[in-house]
């Protein structure tokens, strides 16, 4: 986890449901005081390459992949460019889970 600082690329693919998800993700990761490179709207592999060549602590992409556009969402990404596999996607949501029980009580 960031813990509130580091660097995070973050772009979005062209879908009309990006823009308002992706400005969701900006306002979340700069409210909590991380570094945030607005890649703008960029394929998939360009914002992976971004982060590595950036050396950012991590990406996020604002995609639906080869999806639906209902099913549109995030991918994430490690220090390396390598999207999450399924066990950091675990942990992910577990920590956010978590959190979202602090702020709930």
């Amino acid at each position: 986890m960031l813990a509130n600082e580091g660097q995070v690329v973050v772009g979005s693919d062209y879908r009309t449901t990006s823009a308002e998800l992706k400005a969701t993700v900006l306002g979340g990761l700069l409210g909590g005081g991380v570094d945030v490179v607005d890649a703008g709207t960029v394929p998939t592999p360009v914002l992976a390459f971004g982060v590595r060549a950036m050396c950012a602590n991590a990406g996020i992409m604002v995609t639906a992949s080869h999806n639906p556009p209902e099913d549109n969402g995030v991918k994430c990404y490690s220090h390396e460019g390598r999207e999450y596999i399924p066990e950091e996607e675990q942990i992910l949501e577990q920590f956010i889970a978590h959190r979202q029980n602090e702020w709930d009580h």
